[in-house]
């Protein structure tokens, strides 16, 4: 979060693949890099492509703005709208063992690149290995959310995707 402007608007970098979902509150949560937390009031929002412009009630200076710099959004995942069959929020995916049907590990989920077609699992193991894994039907078979497992069908991994 940094200053956008001389009137306390903030510019946020949005992960999210809808910045709605961060205007469909007035109040949003804040956490500092220091744990330090801050309830803030939206007083107008909008998005500029992945990035949100926000206005806060009682933040109307540039210098007020800097005075967020650190923090970042925290949404409760209660708060979340459900996702359909085979939809996940990449924070459920984060840190998921990948392993296919034979048991063979190909390490956990460390970075999720989303492109025009489908997202990418990039699946690093314990000596540094990326397996770039297509958000497909065909590569990915089965995701287990509570048990923290994700199976794949290394078949449908390229060549070149598969470091393994």
């Amino acid at each position: 979060m940094k200053p956008h402007g001389i009137k306390g608007a903030v510019k946020v970098k949005s992960y999210a693949e809808s910045p709605e979902i961060f205007l469909a509150s007035k109040y949003l949560s804040l956490r500092h890099d220091d744990g330090t937390r801050r309830e803030v009031t939206i007083v107008r929002g909008g998005d500029m492509g992945n990035r949100l412009i926000l206005k806060f009630d009682g933040i109307d200076t540039r210098e007020d703005a800097e005075g967020l710099i650190g923090f970042s959004i925290v949404i409760d995942t209660d708060d979340l709208p459900e996702t359909e069959k085979d939809e996940y929020y990449w924070h459920d995916l984060m840190n998921m063992e990948v392993m296919d049907g034979n048991g063979k590990q190909y390490g956990y989920i460390k970075q999720i690149l989303p492109t025009g077609s489908n997202d990418v699992y990039i699946a690093v193991d314990d000596r540094g290995r990326e397996t770039l894994i297509p958000a497909t039907h065909d590569a990915v078979l089965d995701v287990s959310i509570p048990g923290r497992r994700m199976i794949i069908d290394p078949t449908a991994l390229s060549d070149d995707t598969n470091a393994n």
